[in-house]
Parts: structure tokens; C-alpha cells; sequence
């Protein structure tokens, strides 16, 4: 596990978001300018779970979260804090207020891997301190 993290200076992050099939097609770029990024890149063990203590109790501070994984079959599942567990069925990417639809806290993210082969996760948080 390896957890980077960004504090101080304003930052923008960049985003881009593309997807398309044969009947329609969207894409969207942009900014989000933030005080502090949270970066973490977790390999789990089939059957193990990792808990991230990334410390963040308030949500309504944080602007972003992204979260990728190298399966998406539902078997790798995300919880944070004492919310409901989510499997993983495409990357998580939202902004402001829609954070909270993950739960009301991200003190801890616990990270579970159900599949039967090892999976590697990324996470990256973007929020003010003030």
C-alpha cells in the first residue's frame, strides 16, 4: 500500500471522462481546484481486506473522489466508514455533495477483494482544509 499526499498550495486537478457506444456518446474535461490531495494505490489479497485509515471525518470538505481498480466484476467492494458496502462495478468518480452518497465519513476505507485472483486499487481524494 502506498498513500501520497499533497497539502497546502491550491492545486487544480485535471479530470476527463469519455464513454460511448454505437447508439450514443458523451465526454467532458475539466477543473477542480482543491487545498490538499490524498493519493493511495492498494494491493488486496484474494479473500483479504485493507483498511485505509485516510483520517478524512469530514465530508463535506472533500471536492473529489476517484476510485479505480483493475476488476470490476463486483467481487472487489468498497466501504467507507459505517456505510453500506459497494462492489466495484466501474470506477467511482464524484464531485461535492454527491461524496456523501458513499458515506457519511471517509476516516477509514475498507477495501475487500471476494474474487479469486489478487487486485490492485487507486484512490484519489481531493478536499479544502478550511
Amino acid at each position: 500500500m502506498c498513500i501520497r499526499e499533497g497539502i497546502g498550495v491550491p492545486k487544480p486537478i485535471a479530470w476527463s471522462f469519455n464513454a460511448g457506444s454505437s447508439a450514443a456518446s458523451v465526454g467532458s474535461t475539466g477543473t477542480i481546484d482543491v487545498e490538499a490531495v490524498t493519493g493511495a494505490s492498494v494491493a488486496v489479497a484474494k479473500g483479504a481486506q485493507v483498511d485505509l485509515a485516510l483520517q478524512l471525518e469530514h465530508i463535506d470538505k472533500l471536492k473529489f473522489v476517484y476510485i479505480a481498480a483493475d476488476n470490476y466484476s463486483g467481487t472487489i467492494k468498497i466501504k467507507a466508514g459505517a456505510a453500506e458496502e459497494i462492489g466495484l462495478e466501474g470506477p467511482v468518480i464524484l464531485f461535492g455533495a454527491a461524496i456523501g452518497l458513499l458515506g457519511p465519513s471517509f476516516a477509514t476505507l475498507s477495501v475487500t477483494n471476494g474474487g479469486a485472483e489478487p487486485a490492485n486499487v487507486e484512490i484519489m481524494i481531493g478536499g479544502q482544509l478550511s
